[in-house]
């Protein structure tokens, strides 16, 4: 849905069919697109020019402010976040990244979330956030994000761990059986 916004259908499905025909991107079960490597995504990001990339960022987060379901999806604030911070509005994106910090139901988004409220405490010149409380309510709202994916990563351990202990007891039964 957001390509459509950068290129023609037929141009983008053309060049995005070709580009996963090579292996350089995936085509996901639901119908999006990722790059399959890291490190490829990266030199594409930067082969493109600033504002361009600026460019293409605002036009995802007007396309994303204009879903009727954002207010209930906290995964669409915090890409929202993503693209507004890219495209060079901060202040926006801090509002949209706290609404996603805020919903404690859903981790698919957190990971996004925290690195958007990183980038806008950063220490730079000049300051991303301009009000020392804007900066104070990102860098709260990152530590209780972090805890919470903190508390997670533990809980997906522990249970990776019962899951590898239940395995073996089911080995040890077959084999003495």
């Amino acid at each position: 849905e957001l390509l459509g916004h950068i290129a023609p259908p037929d141009t983008l499905h053309r060049a995005l069919g070709e580009l996963v025909a090579e292996g350089f991107l995936d085509h996901l079960p639901d119908g999006s697109y990722r790059f399959g490597d890291g490190a490829l995504h990266e030199v594409a990001y930067q082969g493109v020019l600033q504002a361009q990339r600026r460019s293409w960022h605002e036009a995802a987060a007007e396309v994303l402010a204009a879903r009727s379901d954002l207010a209930g999806d906290r995964g669409l604030a915090a890409l929202l976040a993503h693209h507004l911070l890219r495209a060079g509005q901060p202040v926006e994106a801090l509002a949209h990244a706290l609404s996603a910090a805020s919903d404690r139901s859903h981790p698919g988004g957190w990971v996004k979330t925290a690195r958007v409220l990183r980038t806008l405490i950063l220490p730079q010149e000049p300051p991303l956030l301009p009000g020392s409380g804007d900066a104070w309510r990102a860098t709260t709202a990152l530590a209780d994000l972090e805890e919470r994916m903190g508390w997670l990563e533990r809980a997906l351990d522990h249970w990776g761990m019962a899951a590898d202990s239940a395995e073996d007891a089911r080995q040890e039964v077959e084999a003495s059986a």
